[in-house]
């Protein structure tokens, strides 16, 4: 193999599961760290796959004020064979990837059927996926796991640990355990890094989420079911309720913008591969913690914790009846949270300190909730103005263009026949113009030598809607698009500083 074929062959990364909640954190973090991303997604009924991926980094693109390179998208679903991409899509992964980072899986608790989910995805989408990878010649392999593939452990569990005969307390934790032998047991994965995070939950700073499972289903109950009990003369509402629980139990909660910083950090440090870490707190919360903070928010009270006890059943308030019978689905972990080793983690990532969940940071969730009205609020969207992907007959153009300015202004050659365009913001995307052929290809130049035209969506449909039709020299004396930047040549590695609205 070439030093330009292996290069190609690794510089870009496979990511899976890029919509969920987790996998928008990393495609923010991977993205801002110029990490070149492929990303597997479905078309969904309203949206085809490139578009939802556009959407996500618009949406952490007005986050930052700044604009974001795009990755290449690529239809599939990795529950299908070969991930139900095309041939075109896997002959470019096999020439392009040389990582994968699996990220995708169905958090669903309740038994199933192994034909169903979450087994479909946990389980038969991650031996897809390895197969592919086989396939594909990928041997670096990055799997986003569980803490409680542990299961019903309650001992200090070690990260380096997996199977000790453990029972599980539902489908998600078994489905994410056998997922997670299958890469540990594969041969060809030459490097397996496993992340195993704790229960996650919103971003410490925003309180963003996208889903409300775990600590947000209890704050979405209290947040539909406390303001219906009437104030008393205080103005408490009174919402009586038996847990049966202490009150005094830990529990592992991280949230998600920590989860991907570690996570990012972790795989920007090739010497943490092969590694497997626990991502758990530093600091444990308690379900008194979480009740007294939920108390103080909604001005409410008369909460028991009755210990092994399962309190009276007769009599029951409509709150405690409607509240009980809602988060009947956790009542497995109510008692059980075991410690996590995490010496992995100090290790490598010990510099990043777990957010502790405070009585703001509660605050901060039940407020973005109640904001989002519990996921039912429609995403704020952008269309944009020039999809780049639709137009690269024009960019192709303007590669010819380009190249041949480049050829005429250089004092000598850079061995490369290729040129890079990576376009950020709504509708950009990276392209390679390979010179030799006349061929313009997805994903920028694997050689560090090649020359890379880094600029935003806007600037370029300014470009190609005004100057297309000029000559090269009429192109080359174009102000608004050089500054004072002088020739073309000094257009490459120019980052277009235009402020991102």
């Amino acid at each position: 193999m070439s030093k330009l074929t292996e290069r190609r062959k690794q510089h870009y990364t496979l990511l899976t599961g890029a919509t969920g909640l987790v996998g928008r954190y990393l495609l923010k973090d991977f993205l801002s760290e110029n990490i070149r991303l492929a990303v597997v997604v479905r078309n969904s009924r309203k949206a085809a796959a490139a578009a939802r991926i556009d959407r996500i980094c618009e949406f952490w693109e007005r986050q930052l004020q700044r604009a974001l390179p795009r990755p290449v998208c690529l239809t599939g679903d990795i529950r299908l064979e070969n991930m139900g991409l095309s041939t075109e899509d896997a002959q470019w992964v096999d020439s392009n990837c040389g990582t994968c980072f699996h990220n995708a899986a169905i958090l669903k608790f309740c038994s199933a059927p192994r034909d169903q989910e979450p087994w479909v995805t946990n389980l038969d989408g991650t031996r897809n996926l390895i197969h592919f990878c086989e396939k594909m010649g990928i041997s670096d392999f990055h799997y986003v796991s569980t803490a409680y593939v542990c299961g019903d452990r309650n001992d200090l569990i070690q990260e380096g640990e997996l199977n000790c005969g453990q029972e599980f307390r539902n489908d998600y934790e078994y489905s994410k355990f056998l997922g997670e032998q299958l890469v540990q047991e594969s041969t060809h994965l030459k490097k397996k890094t496993i992340y195993r995070p704790a229960i996650i939950t919103a971003d410490s700073k925003t309180g963003y989420t996208t889903t409300y499972h775990g600590l947000h289903l209890y704050l979405r109950l209290m947040s539909l079911l406390v303001p219906q009990v009437k104030q008393d003369a205080n103005g408490i509402r009174q919402t009586k309720i038996s847990l049966p629980m202490t009150g005094e139990e830990k529990r592992n909660i991280v949230t998600v913008d920590w989860v991907s910083k570690v996570m990012t950090e972790l795989f920007l440090n090739e010497n943490a591969h092969g590694h497997t870490f626990h991502l758990s707190p530093t600091s444990k919360l308690t379900p008194k913690a979480i009740i007294d903070y939920c108390c103080e928010y909604f001005a409410s009270g008369g909460v028991e914790f009755v210990g092994n006890k399962r309190g009276v059943t007769e009599n029951q308030s409509t709150f405690e009846e409607n509240f009980l019978g809602n988060v009947g689905v956790y009542s497995s972990y109510d008692r059980s949270d075991p410690s996590f080793d995490t010496e992995n983690l100090k290790r490598f990532a010990g510099h990043i300190p777990c957010p502790e969940i405070d009585k703001q940071t509660v605050h901060r969730f039940l407020e973005f909730g109640e904001a989002d009205r519990w996921g039912k609020k429609k995403e704020t969207e952008t269309v944009a103005e020039f999809p780049v992907n639709q137009h690269t007959d024009q960019l192709k153009r303007l590669a010819v263009e380009l190249n041949g300015l480049l050829s005429e202004n250089s004092s000598q050659e850079n061995g490369t026949s290729e040129l890079g365009f990576d376009v950020v913001g709504v509708g950009g995307g990276q392209w390679c113009y390979d010179s030799k052929g006349g061929h313009l290809l997805r994903g920028l130049p694997a050689d560090p030598n090649s020359s890379v035209v880094r600029i935003t969506s806007k600037t370029l449909w300014q470009i190609l809607s005004d100057r297309m039709s000029t000559t090269r020299d009429e192109l080359a004396k174009d102000h608004d698009v050089l500054g004072t930047l002088g020739d073309y040549r000094s257009l490459i590695s120019f980052v277009d500083a235009e402020t991102y609205h």
